[in-house]
């Protein structure tokens, strides 16, 4: 069985892949600070114009500070795209370009009386969510500084002075540190819900990578188990779990342990009994609700609990619908006892879960389908392509293991005069009482065929021609003792590889001349083929040929 790669190992390289920096660009962020810069100054444009008194910007020397403002983005902006080197000068000489520009527009209104000065709290906030909270902490830092001294009387009256303002009421000192934590606050949050978004960000490109990743290996998956171990394995690294199990009737459980090599094995054989599914317990629980559960811990007593001894926080989903669906039982990485999961983190297992129901739906499909393909719709046997097949695989076996194999062809005698006298709904009902004999008379490793017509074929691994016979025989008195089959004979031929073929063609004939001679010899009998001549490696030391054996036969 084909395990998947190693959980640990998978789980590291979906972590690295999180925190890969595959945000915004850096070009896209100068961008959009750039228009925020110039966003700031169409506002303290738009003040100077509708309250020049107020804002102390009524003269044309503060609107020639802000045009000039406005230049410098536009200049640090095509230096940005100009090249990474020159984008970093001028981010540096912007930050610069800031201070001082706020405080100029800032004094004359009275510095943080100033309706603009919540310009620096959009400066601040700007900045920790387009650069980071280091540069919007950076940012307040100057800003403050350039306020305080702004607000000392030589430079301030020289800003009043040179922006041709009156002087303006100093502002007390306990309103400019106001301002400034008022504007450390906003790059705080502004940070904090960036770092937020940024976190689910990566969190919802985990989860599409690992169902990428998981739909890739359920494609083509012709096995129930595989599509399981998948769904295990996927749903395990979107949660970060560190152990998971799939609980399934009918076969062994899986078991997801990341702490062990190959990360899925199968729980040894009475682990998690057979009472996993019943009331009260996880697993039932799971496929009687149709959606995720969580369990803050597993109940002991709960069978399931043996499969994740001492497991908290356990999602539990049904994989599919019905009684006996799958349920996957997955730990989360929060194992503390208080931990409450998130509504988002069931819905994901149930995701996943819903996909590999559909993976599962396919491969029932699928194995109906082959099975159909194989299957004479008569008798309910293998038809004569399933026969071709595992004639081949047989063949090369016994070849590779040195062990005989033996072919029987049976054919019922006159079978035309049963249609005849009877009609074809009599034969019909005869064929299908036949293989159904056939079938109850061999072994579960032999396989009964139905080879054409009235014609069947059994395909005997380990069986030499006089075994073979020994089953013809218990075959011919079962005939002999149903009520159904009154009056119904039949004749074979056997050969077995290596006596009397090299492969499968020549066995085939080899059984089939058999046949003929039991026909000619009278019917109602087995005839073992003549030897032919073979290839030394398939002949044991010291056989010699011998003459065609044909079983008696019986009275009716």
């Amino acid at each position: 069985m084909t395990r998947p790669s190693n959980v640990a190992a998978r789980h590291g390289r979906l972590r690295r892949l999180a925190g890969a920096p595959d945000l915004a660009s850096l070009t896209d962020r100068t961008t959009l600070l750039a228009f925020t810069r110039l966003g700031m100054a169409a506002a303290a444009l738009v003040t100077a114009l509708a309250a020049p008194a107020t804002s102390g910007l009524g003269t044309a020397g503060a609107r020639a500070a802000i045009a000039g403002y406005a230049l410098a983005v536009v200049a640090g902006l095509a230096a940005a795209r100009s090249g990474p080197r020159a984008g970093v000068v001028a981010a540096t000489v912007l930050g610069g370009v800031d201070a001082l520009w706020l405080a100029v527009m800032v004094t004359p209104g009275g510095g943080a009386r100033s309706p603009l000065a919540v310009l620096v709290l959009v400066q601040a906030v700007a900045l920790a969510a387009l650069v980071g909270a280091r540069a919007g902490a950076v940012a307040v830092a100057t800003d403050l500084i350039v306020l305080v001294a702004a607000r000392s009387g030589a430079l301030e009256g020289r800003i009043d002075s040179a922006l041709g303002v009156p002087a303006a009421a100093s502002a007390a000192p306990a309103a400019v540190g106001l301002l400034a934590a008022g504007a450390a606050a906003a790059a705080l949050v502004a940070w904090g819900g960036g770092h937020i978004g940024a976190i689910e960000l990566r969190r919802s490109r985990l989860e599409l990578e690992v169902f990428a990743a998981m739909a890739g290996a359920l494609e083509g998956a012709a096995d129930p188990e595989v599509c399981l171990e998948a769904l295990l394995v996927h749903a395990g690294a979107a949660l970060e779990a560190r152990r998971g199990a799939v609980v399934r009737p009918g076969a062994a459980d899986l078991v997801l342990d990341a702490d062990v090599p190959g990360g899925v094995r199968a729980a040894p054989a009475g682990q998690a009994p057979a009472a996993a599914g019943t009331a009260g317990g996880v697993v039932a629980a799971a496929r009687a609700e149709r959606h995720p559960l969580v369990r803050q811990h597993l109940d002991p007593a709960d069978p399931a609990a043996a499969l994740l001894p001492g497991a908290r926080n356990v999602v539990a989903c049904a994989v599919g619908a019905g009684p006996d669906a799958p349920v996957v039982l997955l730990e989360h990485g929060a194992r503390s006892e208080g931990q409450r999961l998130a509504r988002r983190t069931r819905l994901v297992v149930g995701q996943f879960a819903a996909h590999a129901a559909l993976a599962l739906s396919a491969v029932a499909v699928l194995t109906e389908r082959e099975r159909q393909a194989g299957v004479d719709p008569l008798t309910g046997l293998a038809n004569r392509r399933q026969f071709d097949a595992t004639l081949a695989r047989e063949v090369a076996i016994a070849t590779r293991r040195a062990e005989p194999l033996t072919l029987a062809l049976v054919d019922v005698d006159h079978f035309k005069r049963v249609n005849d006298r009877n009609g074809h709904l009599a034969g019909d009902a005869v064929l299908r009482r036949l293989a159904e004999v056939l079938g109850e008379e061999s072994r579960d490793t032999d396989l009964v065929a139905r080879y054409g017509g009235e014609e069947f074929v059994l395909v005997l691994p380990s069986c030499s021609s006089v075994g073979a016979l020994r089953v013809l025989r218990r075959i011919d008195a079962s005939i002999a003792a149903d009520a159904a089959l009154a009056g119904v004979t039949v004749s074979s031929g056997v050969a077995t590889l290596g006596e009397h073929a090299a492969d499968g063609t020549g066995l085939v004939a080899a059984a089939d001349e058999a046949l003929y001679a039991s026909k000619r010899a009278g019917r109602n009998r087995a005839t073992v083929a003549s030897r032919r001549r073979v290839p030394l490696e398939l002949v044991g030391a010291g056989e010699t040929a011998a003459p065609a054996l044909s079983l008696p036969a019986r009275r009716r």
